[in-house]
């Protein structure tokens, strides 16, 4: 079955072909004057395998061609005038391993490509928003590619829950802030990437609660500018080591708790005396009493004798003194600013 929609529609309406197994084709007229596709217009068209979508389409609302399970190639025309791609728009699509998001998209929605064994992603610049679960379960997935000089000012990791197979993901320099995550503990086992990098000139400020809570997460450069680390945010994530930028003015309660793998804390010369530190921040894991203790794989702590008097820090070097085995001594390093990162 064959359909050609003449170039003066200007909207496909909610279901308008949902569930038309039979449909093999959708052709758009020349000059198409079409706006709009509303919600569920495409879902369940199984028989469905590609689709060019016209240059003067503004909205494809949620669902537009979900589980269109046979659809393998999706065209958008060239000049398309794409603001948004909707809450499910392409979940369930299994056979659609490759798709160019049109350069004017602002916002990636909800689970918009949920579920789809997409490889490769290429985010356009004009992307301001991605949202969380927006391509969870893409297990496919390898690698994220943010073009140009982007405009996306804050990221949750929740993006891209259950993306198995994304071992490393390049965060632009626009961002901002990474948001806090919403699924709490689930992250813990769903967030696929071991290493995270900040682009060259990176803005971000805030790392949120829970932001990097997956134990999957085996190495980060935090970087220079960075103020702020919520509570839980790298929580039982594999680091072996932490570097502490001397931007840094507040670690919040619990932010490194359970990195059972962490062996190297170095804060760098240059941070603040008065740099706020909460409860068990770092350093610590949870014992089966329910006590904090330091964790055992820690071996080397590195910090400016600026905060010898920072009421965390000299807690916390009590407690590295009473390390049940091989005690740690806080390795006190001077003043001098430096721009150099340890190797």
């Amino acid at each position: 079955m064959s359909v050609e929609i003449p170039k003066s529609v200007t909207y496909i309406g909610i279901n308008a072909f949902s569930d038309c197994q039979s449909l093999e084709t959708v052709e758009f007229e020349n000059s198409s004057q079409l706006t709009k596709i509303e919600s569920d217009a495409f879902r369940g068209c199984t028989s469905l395998t590609s689709i060019t979508i016209p240059a003067s389409v503004r909205f494809i609302e949620a669902g537009a061609f979900d589980s269109c399970t046979n659809l393998r190639e999706v065209r958008f025309a060239s000049g398309s005038n794409l603001e948004y791609l909707s809450i499910d728009v392409f979940r369930n699509c299994q056979s659609l391993r490759t798709i160019e998001i049109p350069s004017k998209v602002k916002t990636i929605c909800e689970r918009a490509f949920s579920y789809v064994p997409i490889e490769e992603i290429y985010i356009p610049d004009s992307v301001e928003d991605i949202e969380p679960c927006a391509f969870t379960e893409c297990r496919s997935l390898r690698q994220v590619h943010f073009v140009g000089n982007s405009n996306l000012k804050h990221l949750t990791l929740a993006a891209f829950w259950a993306c198995s197979n994304l071992n490393e993901l390049i965060i632009p320099a626009s961002v901002e802030r990474i948001d806090e995550n919403p699924f709490v503990l689930p992250l813990l086992h769903n967030f696929g990437a071991k290493t995270i990098r900040f682009s060259h000139g990176s803005q971000l400020q805030t790392i949120g609660a829970l932001a990097f809570a997956t134990r999957n997460l085996q190495s980060i450069s935090l970087p220079e500018g960075l103020q702020v680390i919520e509570d839980h945010a790298f929580e039982g994530c594999s680091l072996k080591e932490i570097f502490i930028p001397k931007t840094v003015n507040l670690i919040e309660d619990f932010s490194f708790l359970n990195c059972l793998k962490l062996e190297k804390i170095h804060f760098e010369e240059g941070i603040s005396p008065s740099l706020l530190i909460g409860n068990n921040a770092i350093g610590k894991a949870m014992s089966s009493f329910q006590r904090y203790e330091i964790v055992p794989s820690l071996s080397r702590v590195i910090i400016p004798s600026s905060l010898k008097n920072n009421n965390y820090v000299k807690t916390f070097e009590y407690d590295l003194a009473q390390k049940d085995t091989d005690p740690i001594s806080i390795e006190w390093v001077g003043d001098v600013l430096s721009d150099q990162q340890p190797d």
